[in-house]
Order: structure tokens, then sequence, then C-alpha cells
């Protein structure tokens, strides 16, 4: 193998191992938005067991948490996308949950089998590399 032709397959390498730390960081953000999600369905099926008029902390954000009373539990604000928010009730919200679930463990699998292409292009070239450095 001539140095141009190494030099190529170094840089193919290089372009592997860096996409392969672009599907770790959306794998980290993917796994972050999921957990998210599961805590979230997690406290819906709370609020289904809470007395109406019961008193609560309710989240604010950035773990800000307000005293308030519960005085109606028959639906909950739903952000469908876009800036809009939709009211569901709490079975219709977890099911509206589950399927933003099922949606990020596809995009998952789909990070995960492009992952081990990657992995297994690099591995190649690795042999290719270390085959050309033994002759």
């Amino acid at each position: 193998m001539d140095q141009k032709t190494m030099q190529q397959k170094a840089y193919e390498f290089e372009m592997h191992k860096e996409q392969m730390k672009q599907i770790q960081m959306q794998a980290v953000q993917i796994q972050r938005q999921a957990q998210e999600i599961s805590t979230v369905k997690a406290s819906l099926e709370e609020l289904k067991k809470t007395k109406v008029q019961g008193d609560a902390f309710i989240s604010l954000g950035a773990g800000i948490f307000a005293s308030g009373k519960i005085t109606d539990i028959s639906e909950v604000l739903v952000m469908a996308g876009a800036g809009i928010a939709v009211k569901k009730s709490i079975d219709d919200a977890i099911a509206f949950l589950d399927d933003k679930l099922e949606i990020l463990n596809n995009a998952f699998d789909s990070l995960d089998a492009e992952a081990k292409k990657i992995d297994k292009m690099a591995q190649e070239l690795a042999n290719q590399v270390q085959g050309a450095g033994r002759k």
C-alpha cells in the first residue's frame, strides 16, 4: 500500500471515529429524553391517584416548584409540537408519551445499527492498514 493510499485510509478512519462520536452524542440525548418521558409518565400515573382538590407542588421547571391545589385532574395540557398545547385525558397523555417513547426507541435502534456498521467499516480499514504494514 503506497503512502497516498495509507493517508486516505487514515482519513477515512478518522471520519469514522468522528461519526461514532456524533452517534454517541445523539444516543445520550435520546436516552435523556426517554428518561424524562418515563418520569413524566410516572408522575401522570401518580396524578391519577390524587384526590381532586388535593394540595400539590407544581413544577415550574429547572427544579423549582410552587405550592398549589389540584382542582381538576380529568385533563392535562400536552405540548403537541410547534408550540401548540392540547387538552388530553391523563390516559391519552400517557398513550401520547408511549408513542413518543416508541419513536425514541426506534431512533436509538437506528443509531445503534449505524454505529455497528461504522464500527465494522473502521475495523476493516484497520485490518487493511495492519495487513499492508506486515508486507
